[in-house]
């Protein structure tokens, strides 16, 4: 993280590079930091990270989570179910979403 906010241009476009490469396994220690108010360089950076991960990984998500909600199988639900259970992630937040969309069960 320190990276982001390195005097080289070079060390900060790298640091951005792998943090993207990571996908949504990073966003929830990118909010973390942008909770401590980082400096304004770290801070756009963390923005510009979170943006390409949320419509990158976010896409691909969305189409997945629709095709278990069609179903509605008992099993794909309580996978949704435990899903939504978890860690603040970008994962945990879709399948919150897809299971209020999603008929009640029977």
């Amino acid at each position: 993280m320190k990276a982001l906010d390195s005097r080289r241009f070079s060390e900060r476009q790298e640091a951005t590079e792998a943090l993207k490469r990571l996908g949504a396994s990073a966003l929830v220690e990118l909010e973390r930091v942008l909770e401590q108010q980082p400096t304004l360089e770290m801070r756009k950076r963390i923005e510009v990270v979170v943006d390409h991960v949320k419509s990158r990984d976010g896409c691909a998500l969305s189409v997945r989570w629709r095709r278990w909600s069609c179903r509605a199988a008992p099993r794909g639900r309580k996978a949704l179910e435990d899903l939504a259970k978890g860690s603040p992630a970008l994962r945990t937040q879709e399948a919150r979403a897809v299971l209020k969309r999603m008929p009640a069960s029977r």
